[in-house]
């Protein structure tokens, strides 16, 4: 779920996730500008939207939210996906992050 990944994001890392998202977000199309989830989104409709993908699965949200995108982001026979982090400590210290794999069995 993304709850879980959020959690073991913390855990691995002892930092707080502020942006997460596929790079296809950065590309044209209408998926240009989505987030998975942004912890200080501003619009009312954004925070709803991620407290109500909290316990969906990570993969299905990201296939959710990402429809319609000009690149394929789950090709066949892969068990992963590249995720792109932006984090932060308790103390609000940005950490610049590397892409993130998220695997699956």
């Amino acid at each position: 779920t993304l709850r879980a990944f959020l959690e073991a994001f913390r855990e691995d890392t002892g930092l707080v996730v502020g942006d997460l998202y596929h790079a296809v977000a950065e590309a044209d199309g209408p998926q240009k500008g989505r987030f998975l989830f942004q912890q200080w989104a501003f619009k009312k409709e954004l925070k709803e939207l991620y407290a109500s993908k909290m316990d969906a699965d990570l993969l299905e949200w990201l296939q959710e939210r990402y429809e319609g995108s000009p690149v394929e982001l789950l090709p066949e026979g892969r068990a992963y996906v590249q995720l792109l982090v932006s984090a932060q400590n308790d103390e609000g210290t940005e950490f610049k992050t590397p892409p993130v794999l998220y695997r699956w069995a």
